[in-house]
């Protein structure tokens, strides 16, 4: 059920890419490449906070240089959303789990 809301809203902002860049093939693969990108930035945030900053830069690394990860955040399909989508919820459930009283 969850994935289908997640197609959805990929198909959503795309369609906003679209609408303001015109129907490019570029345009359709500008989003995933964005969340792509983003995907690794907020992976290096959460490995920070559950180990270290060199572990960071580790894992961060290895998803950037990851072929399947590179392969998908160039397709114009919604890969790369999910996988923005689960790192970025692992991120703010563990910042949750770490300060249950403090606001996000």
């Amino acid at each position: 059920m969850l994935e289908k809301v997640f197609l959805y809203f990929y198909f959503f902002v795309e369609n906003l890419f679209f609408k303001f860049f015109g129907y490019y093939s570029l345009v359709a693969r500008l989003p995933s490449a964005i969340l792509g990108s983003l995907s690794i930035f907020f992976l290096y945030k959460l490995i920070k906070i559950l180990f270290n900053q060199n572990a960071a830069i580790i894992g961060s690394i290895f998803l950037a240089i990851n072929q399947f990860h590179i392969y998908y955040s160039q397709e114009a399909r919604a890969y790369s959303f999910y996988i923005f989508g689960v790192i970025l919820s692992f991120y703010f459930l563990i910042k949750l789990l770490l300060n249950p009283n403090k606001k996000i």
